[in-house]
């Protein structure tokens, strides 16, 4: 029925058509992964900043407020034990409560000027907030974009080695 140089030539044919299969794919996959890296290394560099920068900054926003608010807290301490500690001693003379009225008035500004640039500070601190936020919703956005590309390279590649076993098909046939 069948010879030995016919079953000779499938099984030829069959091992040759495994080894292109393999080197095939064993070429797509550095393809592959190499524009994966180019298309990552892509989306990172077109980033307005990085998220680490951007903690840094909340940060040293943070930080920068805390101080601010300990120095307001201490200043408002000293200005209070002043006071109370002057009018104490001199709640009996006219003109010593008025120069502590005066004090307290030019420290009163200071407070309030404290208060200003406690709120100026909170509201650039609520800014940094809501630009990580946007950064790191651009960042989960790119990461989802660079899934689906990664899908549409895998699904790529299955359709070349679909058409490369169509045209070893062909060429069998023919």
């Amino acid at each position: 029925m069948y010879n030995y140089t016919s079953i000779l030539f499938f099984m030829s044919f069959v091992a040759g058509f495994l080894t292109a299969g393999i080197v095939a794919v064993l070429l797509i996959l550095p393809i592959i992964n190499r524009n994966t890296r180019l298309v990552t290394k892509r989306i990172y560099r077109n980033l307005p900043i990085s998220t680490a920068e951007i903690n840094a900054k909340s940060d040293a926003i943070r930080s920068e407020f805390a101080v601010l608010l300990r120095q307001a807290e201490l200043k408002t301490e000293k200005i209070s034990y002043k006071y109370a500690k002057d009018a104490a001693a001199f709640s009996g003379h006219v003109d010593m409560v008025n120069l502590l009225q005066q004090k307290s008035k030019s420290d009163l500004a200071d407070i309030e000027e404290l208060r200003e640039q406690l709120v100026k500070k909170t509201n650039l601190l609520r800014s940094f907030e809501k630009d990580y936020i946007i950064s790191v919703e651009m960042c989960e956005k790119l990461e989802i974009e660079v899934s689906k590309k990664k899908e549409i390279i895998n699904t790529q590649a299955r359709e070349l080695a679909l058409a490369q076993n169509e045209l070893t098909k062909r060429s069998i046939n023919s």
